[in-house]
């Protein structure tokens, strides 16, 4: 990914910036902190990563610029084919293949753009693990790789990986001492340098040592959590960091129903239906010219000029032919010559002057309606922006409405709408002002000539009617495609790290094409009805020209008419017509902006189903109470209304006490946090803050209560300072409110809570980038960051989605400490988690299984009563003592005879 500015980093001795880059990667299997999904089927996922095969073949010497004797050596990087067998057992070693088959569409779920945001976080990581793999690489490197498992999952994976180290090297990164135990060698790096190296055995035996110090201190979070629940005591002590999840999906009673993947219901390529295409018919054409124009009109002045100007340009035209006419008609007049010469000399001041005017008003057109449009497509990206920012979740959940293809109209389709009040309108005005004078020019002074103008004016008019429907309906798919090649542009740039990692350059670049690709062929056939229209339009033009000019010449030779008056007729109406030919070339653009501006359009009307933005009412709930409540909550995601995700879940969280969830990857826990947010609706049952049913308050105010941090933090491009003050939100937290302001010391103060200051003093101070999304920040220190912005917002609930998964104990054990002074100043707490240090000091901690919750009470009672939860304790308390003792022991833990 970079190269060292000092030193080497060597693979088998060689110095890897030796190496063929795309060769080094396809040795690799990587497995990232925070899962990465790319728009597509899990089986094109877990494909991604088998790499390429590189090879050197010998070619002709225009092969390469190398070499000599008529033959060289080219290098040739292919992708590596991988089979449907290999991808099963890949998802299988990465415990991933009973949830894929399980889901409708199994290996041929889509998993839709936003990084695989259709699955839960356990079930993206796993996903992950199986692409690293397939291939199966000579190297593993695994970042935080079960850090977003639950106990099960992770005790599988950990066993794969294990597994998968015999005979290759494995490099891991953890924070969980568990995860390391069995290790060849553990490496202790603080500031970057590594302190320590050796055995877990060998380090332990180091007193005073920073590896056996982490160890001690989550020994003694082990046995505080564990004598708090064994002891009876309610709530038990605050494990700071224990790396024992807390509960067994399997170990749970019967539910009486098929198991269901709570957050992997989202997964569907057929998510909620994209509208069908506009209708863009001349009817519909015509009334998105119409709202333009009134979208438009705070540009008044501008339009008004610009229109004024392709008026008079237009009225240039036929006027220059009259003055042509006017001077062959003198040129001819040989019986005063004198006359004649003067005649001309006025006439070419008179051509002077025209060419003066038309410059004025060509450039008052040109300028003018350049500005207009400008305008409009401010105002137009404005109200789609809006629109996206107050859509409700659903919406985003359908494939078409990923972050690419948002920011890919908004960049793209929308510039194009300038054209219905820019420069192709003015062309259009131009040259109906052009024909109408030259029409009216050519009646007065010779009506035949005028009427067989207007004759052949419907089949130019039917041409350009052809060229514009069939380029309409061109434009529309190729729309589709350049929505469809954003998603994919935008997921390579904004996850390149892992694109790089996987070797997926060539995969996205093939699937880019296919996007691009994808209209060509409906190109082509509207291509030849567009070609047929505009040859059509030439042709009557032409026959126009000649049929004038034969009915002219009679007219003349008959005495009906005499030669100027016919003459200045023709010429009328030949220039006028020549701007005819100018509006065919535009039409394009103007199809182009006809198609742009109908979809703008629509996505602007867009009604939101849960909408934040809307105005709020004067008189809003006076709130007294922060208790949350589910009660028979059924819920199915919009995308996939088929596949139940809780069913029948009631809950209660206490105002001031801290709640936990807790059971399998993909049970309903992060489902309920997007219903306690509101985000979602249920299907049946009430999701209640404080007594009021969440569907009867305002979502802004539901929300300015509330304070959230993710699972996988999200990071704007921006400062410190910035990414922790959005925490307080730009909307008063009442309607009749002053939007909040937010001192240096509160953002101070929460980066200290959160155990941010420190690394953030090192960066630069709160003035410095974080980076493109927080790129330039490790995961535990953007999920540091998202908790002070979670904290400087003071709120009276906190949901916490695996809120300290990504931090190692010390910064865990600072953040616990800042989530236990909210609890104690009176705020509810929400917590999802796997790990029992998270949830153990909870005043209730509630198991979810398969979307109902099948216990409920405080660790102590939860231990005491004989459940699926003492059960799986015991069981994972026990695995866990022989682990230890076994590397205590100096057997190194089991991984083979491969490198770990």
């Amino acid at each position: 990914m970079y190269d060292v500015t000092g030193g080497a980093v060597e693979l088998d001795g060689a110095d890897v910036r030796g190496l063929n880059v795309a060769w080094l990667r396809s040795q690799i299997g990587y497995v990232g902190q925070e899962p990465v999904l790319f728009a597509g089927t899990i089986r094109e996922n877990i494909a991604l990563g088998a790499g390429v095969d590189v090879r050197d073949e010998a070619g002709s010497d225009g092969d390469d610029s190398g070499g000599s004797g008529g033959t060289t050596k080219r290098r040739v990087v292919t992708p590596r084919p991988v089979s449907e067998s290999a991808i099963e057992a890949a998802a299988r070693q990465a415990h991933a293949y009973d949830f894929i088959t399980a889901l409708p569409d199994g290996f041929d779920t889509v998993v839709g753009g936003g990084g695989g945001d259709r699955l839960s976080g356990g079930q993206r990581q796993r996903v992950c693990l199986a692409r690293a793999l397939v291939a199966d690489p000579p190297i593993l490197l695994a970042d935080e790789a079960t850090s977003a498992l639950d106990g099960v999952s992770e005790a599988a994976v950990q066993a794969a990986l294990t597994a998968a180290a015999a005979g290759r090297t494995t490099v891991l990164v953890a924070h969980r001492l568990s995860t390391v135990r069995g290790a060849d060698a553990i490496a202790v790096v603080d500031g970057g340098r590594v302190v320590e190296v050796g055995s877990h055995a060998e380090l332990m035996r180091v007193t005073g040592g920073r590896y056996r110090r982490m160890v001690e201190q989550q020994t003694l979070s082990d046995v505080a959590v564990r004598e708090g629940g064994e002891g009876g005591e309610g709530g038990g002590g605050r494990a700071e960091a224990a790396a024992r999840p807390l509960v067994d999906g399997s170990g749970g009673p019967p539910s009486g129903r098929p198991a269901v993947a709570a957050d992997a219901a989202k997964t569907a390529a057929d998510a909620a239906p994209s509208p069908p295409p506009l209708p863009l018919d001349t009817a519909t054409a015509a009334r998105v010219v119409r709202r333009a124009f009134r979208l438009a009109a705070p540009a008044w002045p501008w339009l008004a000029a610009g229109l004024a100007g392709s008026v008079g340009a237009g009225v240039a035209y036929p006027t220059m032919g009259i003055l042509y006419a006017d001077v062959l008609v003198a040129l001819g007049d040989t019986a005063d010559a004198a006359a004649a010469s003067d005649r001309v000399d006025a006439l070419a001041a008179a051509f002077v002057a025209l060419g003066a005017a038309a410059g004025l008003a060509t450039y008052a057109q040109s300028a003018a309606l350049a500005i207009a449009g400008e305008a409009l497509t401010v105002t137009l990206r404005r109200a789609v922006f809006a629109a996206a920012l107050r859509a409700e979740a659903a919406f985003f959940d359908a494939p078409d409405a990923s972050a690419g293809a948002v920011a890919t109209q908004l960049a793209a389709e929308v510039p194009l709408v300038r054209g219905l009040t820019g420069e192709p309108a003015g062309a259009a005005l131009m040259v109906a002002a052009a024909v109408g004078t030259g029409v009216a020019v050519a009646a007065a002074a010779c009506w035949p000539v005028a009427l067989l103008a207007l004759a052949f004016m419907p089949g130019m008019a039917a041409g350009g009617a052809l060229q514009l429907r069939a380029l309409t309906a061109s434009a529309v798919d190729a729309a589709d495609a350049t929505r469809t090649a954003g998603g994919v542009l935008t997921d390579a740039v904004a996850h390149r790290r892992t694109v790089a990692a996987v070797g997926a350059q060539r995969a996205l670049r093939r699937r880019f094409d296919q996007a691009i690709a994808a209209p060509v062929a409906a190109a082509r056939r509207a291509a030849v009805v567009a070609g047929a229209g505009m040859a059509l339009s030439v042709f009557c033009i032409f026959a126009l020209f000649g049929a004038t000019l034969w009915v002219g010449a009679r007219l003349t030779a008959s005495g009906a008419y005499d030669f100027p008056a016919v003459l200045r007729s023709l010429t009328a109406v030949a220039f006028a017509f020549l701007k005819v030919g100018q509006a065919v070339a535009g039409l394009p653009d103007g199809a182009a902006a006809v198609a742009a501006a109908a979809r703008a359009f629509d996505a602007a009307d867009r009604a939101s189903a849960i909408d934040a933005t809307a105005p709020r009412p004067a008189a809003e709930p006076a709130w007294t109470s922060a208790e949350q409540r589910l009660a028979d909550v059924v819920f199915r995601y919009p995308s996939r209304p088929d596949a139940p995700v809780l069913g029948g879940l009631s809950l209660t969280a206490p105002a001031g006490a801290t709640v936990a969830l807790v059971g399998p990857s993909g049970c309903g826990k992060s489902t309920v946090l997007a219903l306690l947010q509101r985000l979602y609706d249920p299907a049946a049952g009430a999701v209640t803050h404080g007594g009021d049913d969440v569907r009867a308050v305002h979502p802004a105010a539901l929300r300015s209560r509330l304070a959230v941090i993710p699972q996988e933090p999200e990071l704007f491009s921006t400062t410190f300072r910035d990414n922790i003050a959005y925490g307080v939100g730009h909307a008063p937290a009442t309607a009749a409110g002053p939007p909040p302001v937010v001192t240096d010391a509160a953002v101070v103060a929460a980066a200290t809570a959160a155990g941010a200051a420190a690394f953030i003093a090192a960066a630069g101070g709160y003035d410095a980038p974080v980076g493109d999304r927080g790129s330039a920040l490790s995961g535990g220190e953007r999920q540091r960051i998202a908790v002070a912005r979670a904290l400087v917002r003071a709120p009276a609930v906190l949901l916490a989605d695996e809120a300290t998964s990504a931090l190692d104990g010390d910064a865990e054990a600072v953040v616990a400490a800042a989530l236990a002074a909210g609890a104690g100043a009176g705020r509810t707490t929400v917590l999802a988690a796997h790990r029992l240090a998270t949830v153990a000091s909870a005043n209730v901690i509630a198991v979810v299984v398969d979307g109902v919750v099948v216990e409920v009470g405080g660790h102590a009672e939860l231990l005491a009563g004989g459940g699926c939860t003492r059960a799986w304790c015991a069981r994972k308390r026990r695995a866990r003592d022989g682990g230890v003792r076994g590397a205590e022991g100096g057997q190194g833990g089991g991984y083979g005879h491969g490198r770990r």
